[in-house]
């Protein structure tokens, strides 16, 4: 990752904005309490208590990121395992999307002039904008997959060529928080789940551009990737919220 490409984050959005109007549920939750409910559902999804996990995270999934996430998820496993239910898989990630957008931090036109000329200042996100900008590049990184299993003509592989290098530049945007953040000793928790996405995130792209078709691969060669099936799965906490999800991969 290169620490001196500070607007990675913000510099291309080729995301389709949802058709849909966002769920505005006018529930709460801090994050530290939606990665702890994140991390049960997850464990009621490995104990086959696929409804338990649903509901746990339905009634925030309008409002949390991680409850947004974790429903987009499960959908996504839908889709990929059995071939069916796409377009419901496809909805929930950009409604996930949306929210991701919702909670990432927003640069005026000074700040952005600024940062073309100087280092830019992680400081200043908050916690819950750090992990919007993790969470936007896993979902990304679903969608651009499902995007390739969708639609299988040129305009799939172009669309979803896209759509994962707006991916890469999530991750490594994240991997520049992840180096230069100076976090607050109370969030310190969120800190490790933070981490652990991270590193949990770029071995799976990793992984993800080393098994694409050939036909994709020679697009995504014009933009600059490589293949690095060996980086697939890298260090993260045993009791972070991502954990688990390695054991897919």
């Amino acid at each position: 990752m290169d620490d001196d490409d500070n607007n990675s984050d913000s510099s291309e959005e080729f995301f389709d904005a949802s058709s849909e109007p966002l769920d505005l549920t006018p529930l709460e939750m801090d994050l530290q309490t939606a990665l702890t409910e994140g991390k049960l559902a997850i464990s009621y999804f490995f104990d086959n208590r696929f409804e338990e996990a649903r509901a746990l995270l339905k009634p925030f999934a309008g409002s949390s990121l991680y409850h947004a996430m974790g429903t987009a998820v499960f959908a996504f496993l839908g889709a990929m395992l059995t071939f069916e239910h796409i377009d419901e898989a496809s909805t929930e990630l950009k409604k996930c999307v949306d929210l991701c957008q919702r909670f990432r931090k927003r640069s005026t036109l000074t700040e952005a002039i600024g940062n073309t000329f100087k280092k830019k200042n992680f400081n200043t996100l908050t916690d819950l904008e750090c992990h919007a900008e993790l969470c936007m590049a896993e979902v990304l990184l679903m969608s651009a997959l499902l995007t390739f299993i969708e639609d299988e003509n040129l305009s799939g592989f172009i669309r979803g060529s896209l759509q994962v290098r707006q991916c890469y530049n999530c991750f490594r945007f994240c991997g520049q928080i992840m180096k230069h953040r100076k976090w607050d000793a109370s969030s310190a928790s969120v800190k490790i789940h933070f981490r652990s996405g991270v590193h949990l995130g770029i071995g799976t792209f990793n992984l993800m551009i080393s098994m694409l078709p050939a036909r994709v691969i020679k697009i995504l060669q014009f933009i600059g990737f490589s293949t690095n099936r060996d980086t697939k799965r890298m260090a993260c906490g045993k009791h972070c919220v991502h954990y688990r999800c390695s054991v897919i991969i």
